[in-house]
């Protein structure tokens, strides 16, 4: 095994770089999980009858990027 020496303030600043990117993790992934249990599944019945329109049109607004 090797033993690495660094200096202190170099350590320091490497820990402070490794808990910022620990805490941004977390908080990215608190706001995924939020996000996904907000969010609900419709299917294409659903999303015409919303919006009173049949299926054709559905895939032609989809088939434009509309």
């Amino acid at each position: 095994m090797e033993v690495i020496t660094i200096e202190s303030n170099a350590f320091k600043e490497l820990e402070a770089k490794i808990n910022l990117i620990a805490k941004l993790l977390i908080v990215q992934q608190v706001y995924t999980h939020d996000t996904h249990i907000n969010e609900k599944c419709i299917d294409n019945y659903d999303v015409c009858s919303s919006v009173k329109i049949n299926e054709n049109t559905l895939q032609r607004l989809r088939s434009n990027g509309l």
